[in-house]
């Protein structure tokens, strides 16, 4: 079965928690977002070591850049 693939914009406390969330259920690979460079990828580096104590094999990463969630045609750069 093909893994899901979670974008989540923005990465403070909602945002966080919706991943912390989503990577205790499994329910996909997950890319954090926030325009405040350092913010997703400290909430990913916080969450990634969770996922073995949960029994997940989630993936979380996280950027400031659009272009590397899973759907980046939808965002355009000006």
């Amino acid at each position: 079965m093909k893994r899901a693939k979670i974008s989540i914009i923005g990465s403070r406390n909602v945002g966080a928690q919706a991943a912390f969330i989503a990577a205790i259920k499994g329910l996909g690979d997950i890319v954090l977002i926030d325009v405040k460079d350092g913010i997703a990828k400290g909430k990913a580096l916080d969450l990634l070591p969770a996922t073995p104590l949960l029994n997940s094999s989630v993936h979380i990463v996280g950027s400031a850049d659009y272009q590397h969630t899973y759907f980046p045609n939808l965002f355009t750069s000006s």
